[in-house]
């Protein structure tokens, strides 16, 4: 597959506003009836010593998008986990006999290579008003941080408004910008057998990207999909642009491909993800189901189970990971949050309750003849199928990949009066529109 070569960009920093604990404590099992409300430094292990951090989390407009806990750490560690609590505490009386246990699923902050501000993304652990945080030990080495005492250091909730987040079902459409770098493959220029209506265009473009956002929007898309291969692959250097051009209503998600090319360890999986958390989830317009950030992956044919466990072992981090099918996927004893097929080249497929996914044709630039004929009124009937289905994500394979042929994209082979073109015309008129 081919690659981009855009410029690199910065993520668009919204109003952020930042709330300070208004309570803090560490609480120990070795005293189990001492308040350490007044300490200097918080502590959070070795062993069940862990800080409980409140914070009065205020509404936002148009709704939040966004939280990340901010803390000052001394020194190098491992680093800590972040879970819920519920009920009341009060920061002078709070013990370890006392203390509301951590409640739901717990964010790992990943290793703490130095000492200084730490940022993890809690926001699917925050909710509006009172929000207790339980900061944990993941290893047997403690983390100190600064306690609410320290001024400049004190911990602090970062929070970021944005548009509201997609319920089920979720429709999306795969992505590609690595143009024009694409158009030009195996001796072929341009590598497609189609024309786009907008030309043969650059995927950094920002009018390209404009456009291609409001002709998604047009569909009643609510997100796409974006190839991904690694940290510092052009794809990397585009996504800062992507999301800062992106309106209140529309998210991304990355396709990570290179689970398709190799089989990467759980460390390396994990340290992929922490990259991902501080560099594209870190927007609002990433897509988040529960406030976790949403990641897609790709596979090989050869994958199996193995693949799920790597990436089961990998994901404390706060991600919902979708992985790509295979056979017998339902009887793995490691499942992730969801399941889908990249099947460009079957009209339909059907991985109830997971997702759907539809094509409108499959005709590669260096084949003669398609694996997969267009044809309109079929198109409308899997537009219809995928909306009867139910499934929680439903899936357009693809927006734009001209090289094989997949694109819902407006082509001259396809022009409409509406301009979109004639398959996302046929999304404009079957899928449901979102209620405002």
């Amino acid at each position: 597959m081919a690659t981009g070569s855009g410029q690199a960009g910065r993520l668009r920093t919204p109003g952020i506003v930042a709330v300070p604990a208004n309570a803090a404590a560490y609480v120990s099992p070795s005293r189990p009836h001492t308040n350490f409300a007044a300490a200097r430094v918080l502590r959070v292990g070795p062993g069940r010593v862990r800080t409980y951090l409140r914070f009065h989390v205020p509404a936002l407009a148009p709704t939040l998008a966004v939280a990340q806990l901010r803390v000052w750490v001394d020194d190098r560690s491992p680093g800590f986990e972040v879970a819920g609590a519920r009920g009341n505490w009060r920061e002078r009386t709070l013990t370890y006999g006392s203390a509301p246990p951590p409640h739901g699923g717990t964010i790992a902050s990943g290793p703490i290579t130095r000492p200084g501000w730490q940022t993890v993304d809690v926001t699917a652990l925050v909710r509006r008003g009172a929000t207790t945080l339980v900061l944990a030990a993941t290893a047997a080495k403690a983390t100190t941080i600064a306690s609410r005492k320290s001024a400049a250091h004190a911990p602090t909730l970062r929070l970021r408004a944005g548009g509201a987040q997609p319920t089920f079902p979720v429709r999306a459409a795969f992505f590609y910008d690595w143009y024009p770098e694409a158009w030009r493959q195996q001796g072929l220029d341009p590598f497609s057998h189609y024309t786009p209506s907008r030309g043969y265009y650059d995927s950094g473009n920002r009018s390209v990207i404009a456009g291609q956002i409001a002709a998604m929007q047009y569909a009643h898309l609510d997100a796409a999909i974006v190839s991904w291969w690694g940290r510092g692959s052009q794809p990397d250097l585009r996504l800062p642009r992507l999301l800062s051009a992106t309106p209140p209503d529309f998210h991304w998600a990355i396709y990570d491909e290179q689970e398709g090319q190799s089989d990467p360890s759980s460390g390396a999986i994990r340290r992929d993800l922490l990259y991902l958390r501080a560099r594209a989830a870190s927007s609002p317009a990433y897509l988040r189901i529960g406030g976790r950030f949403v990641v897609f992956v790709y596979a090989q044919p050869s994958d199996g189970c193995d693949m799920a466990r790597r990436w089961m072992e990998a994901d404390d981090v706060g991600a919902y990971i979708v992985l790509k099918v295979f056979p017998g996927y339902r009887s793995c004893l490691s499942q992730p949050d969801g399941w889908h097929q990249y099947a460009p080249a079957k009209a339909e497929d059907d991985q109830a309750p997971y997702s759907f996914s539809i094509s409108p044709g499959f005709f590669k630039a260096s084949e003669a003849a398609p694996r997969l004929l267009r044809d309109p009124s079929a198109w409308g009937g899997a537009v219809k199928d995928m909306v009867a289905s139910r499934a929680r994500f439903q899936l357009v394979t693809t927006f734009n990949e001209w090289g094989e042929g997949t694109a819902v994209e407006s082509a001259h082979q396809w022009q409409s009066a509406s301009g979109q073109g004639t398959y996302l015309d046929a999304l404009q008129n079957l899928l449901p529109a979102r209620k405002p």
